[in-house]
């Protein structure tokens, strides 16, 4: 008889081992899911908190899938920006506000371009007119093309610090093997 109960209780841990590791593997791509969707969905910005509650049931290499899979590129956005009047670069990578100031900027200043050589004969009003808006056109132009690295290399530093970058405390459910009372364990994870 005490044979039986004691196959039974080991059947009974063996199958809740089982099942907690079960559950940990579901939480960590519930987990995986939840923090793509939110990066998807939502953006980076503002979500810091949500998604750092899911990170601890996130291991590294899904933590650096993530980093990879939500990253900006540097160069592809101001490749872009190249094409006059658009700012296409700049709403790609979802810096909204560069991409309307290009627009708006560019399309403003080659207005009052036009305007100045169509409705101005006199060199004195074309100077005032005319040079000032192409110089406004030109920095439009460039602040399109050189906005957009600066903007990803400050998306992705703020990405690698929120996903593989900050030390990270849990208190994990123990069960001691000992005494079969249930308790937690602080674990902390300190990168290198």
């Amino acid at each position: 008889m005490g044979d039986i109960s004691m196959k039974t209780i080991v059947i009974i841990l063996v199958a809740l081992l089982f099942s907690l590791s079960a559950l940990s593997a579901e939480s960590s791509v519930d987990a995986y899911n939840k923090v793509y969707s939110i990066l998807d969905d939502e953006g980076l910005y503002g979500q810091e908190d949500l998604i750092r509650s899911e990170l601890m049931f996130l291991s590294l290499d899904d933590r650096e899938d993530l980093y990879n899979n939500f990253r900006k590129s540097i160069f592809m956005p101001s490749i872009l920006n190249m094409i006059p009047f658009c700012g296409i670069g700049s709403f790609v990578q979802g810096d909204t506000t560069t991409g309307w100031v290009t627009v708006i900027g560019q399309t403003a200043s080659m207005a009052a371009f036009i305007m100045s050589m169509t409705l101005l004969s006199d060199w004195e009003y074309y100077q005032w007119i005319a040079i000032p808006s192409m110089v406004c056109f030109g920095g439009f132009y460039l602040n399109g093309i050189f906005s957009a690295p600066r903007y990803s290399i400050r998306h992705n530093d703020a990405l690698y610090d929120l996903l593989l970058g900050e030390p990270e405390v849990a208190f994990v459910p123990y069960i001691n093997p000992e005494s079969m009372e249930p308790g937690a364990v602080l674990m902390a994870r300190i990168p290198f």
